[in-house]
């Protein structure tokens, strides 16, 4: 299982996804537990674009590792108001920190502007996201990572 990426902890797997997807090209440095030990990995994430359900291309970076999918490998944690709020506070953070990343890319060159859209275009993503439900706005907690499996 993955514990740290770049000395940084990962609690789920879709911690780390969102680490690699923003290091596209980046040697990052996972910490891995198996059984009673602890080695160092390093991978690269590979930059890709990636057409989501809707036909939208993301471009991000991708290992090629799938999260595990024994229902006993995902769980639903139940926290209190307060970590509630401070989980609130810190995917907001990310939203707000990853938009700023890529308009800075887009002003620099190293991001394309045809993913930048008005109103019509919000509208648009809320519509389609609005087809999946509430979960698909609940980043999901668990899930265990085999680096044997790697693809």
């Amino acid at each position: 299982m993955v514990t740290a990426i770049d000395g940084n902890a990962i609690g789920s797997f879709s911690d780390m996804q969102r680490v690699v997807s923003v290091h596209p090209g980046d040697k990052l440095t996972f910490t891995v537990k198996r059984g009673d030990s602890t080695l160092q990995l390093q991978g690269t994430p590979e930059f890709k674009e990636v057409k989501d359900a809707f036909g939208n291309v993301h471009r991000l970076g991708v290992l090629g590792i799938t999260r595990a999918t024994n229902p006993g490998d995902v769980l639903t944690e139940r926290v209190n108001p307060a970590t509630a709020l401070w989980l609130g506070v810190k995917e907001t953070w990310f939203v707000v920190d990853r938009t700023l990343a890529y308009i800075g890319g887009v002003f620099t060159g190293r991001e394309a502007a045809d993913q930048v859209g008005g109103p019509l275009r919000i509208a648009q993503i809320s519509g389609q996201v609005a087809t999946f439900g509430v979960a698909a706005l609940v980043p999901s907690r668990g899930g265990a990572v085999d680096f044997d499996r790697a693809a």
